[in-house]
């Protein structure tokens, strides 16, 4: 072991950040779902069972912006990964051209 680094490969840093945008479609999808189920209605208590007497349940305002919070970093966060990590394929193809 040299202790070099391995530059990571662009199609690697595509799959990877496109894994995170998917988890994060899926996020937006659920928070559409409890809306729906929900009926308009924010105030809704949603949830299932849970360890306290309350069930686990939250209001559905809560659990929709939770799960659109989510959804929107796990987003950002695939398509960060895809840009700086096809930066850092490209630059070191750059470096292994010279």
């Amino acid at each position: 072991m040299t202790g070099e680094r391995r530059a990571p490969s662009k199609v690697r840093s595509i799959v990877v950040g496109g894994v995170f945008v998917i988890v994060g479609v899926l996020c937006a999808v659920a928070a559409v779902v409890i809306a729906a189920r929900a009926g308009g209605d924010l105030s809704t208590v949603v949830g299932s069972g849970g360890a306290n007497r309350t069930g686990g349940a939250a209001p559905a305002w809560f659990a929709i912006g939770l799960t659109a919070v989510l959804a929107l970093l796990a987003g950002v966060t695939g398509v960060f990964i895809a840009i700086v990590g096809w930066r850092a394929a490209d630059d070191a193809e750059r470096e292994s051209d010279r």
